[in-house]
């Protein structure tokens, strides 16, 4: 018993295989890698904050929120500066031969740019010190 191969069915049933196969894998690869997309929540917590340091008073400092940390933005006085400036022989590092801050930050007495702002970051809020006075 010889029996032809009908080639047309088979290569029509092979495309139709593989197309079916495809939609499969792309139905299912569409929520997959949607779900790899930060959630509103997550790009809320990573994007950038902006306070107006314009209307900030020497001396005075702001505390903002950014990624769930405390970060304080000092506006310093000369007299502040005069302070950072006495206190460089108390450094370990005083000349910051070992900081990774840039190099053009590095060689300041006040080790920021421009020598009049300060700011900090707080992993938690209890690592912040109170005065007690």
């Amino acid at each position: 018993m010889t029996e032809t191969v009908d080639t047309g069915r088979r290569h029509f049933l092979t495309v139709a295989t593989i197309a079916t196969g495809a939609v499969g894998a792309a139905f299912v690869a569409v929520p997959f890698l949607a779900s790899w997309k930060p959630s509103a929540r997550a790009k809320a917590m990573g994007a950038p904050v902006e306070i107006d340091i314009a209307k900030l008073e020497p001396g005075a400092i702001v505390k903002v929120e950014w990624r769930g940390k405390a970060i304080y933005v000092l506006h310093r006085t000369p007299e502040m500066l005069k302070q950072v400036n006495a206190a460089v022989d108390q450094l370990r590092d005083p000349q910051s031969a070992q900081s990774s801050s840039r190099t053009s930050r590095r060689t300041t007495p006040a080790r920021s740019s421009p020598s009049t702002w300060c700011w900090w970051a707080c992993a938690r809020t209890s690592a912040v010190r109170r005065s007690t006075s």
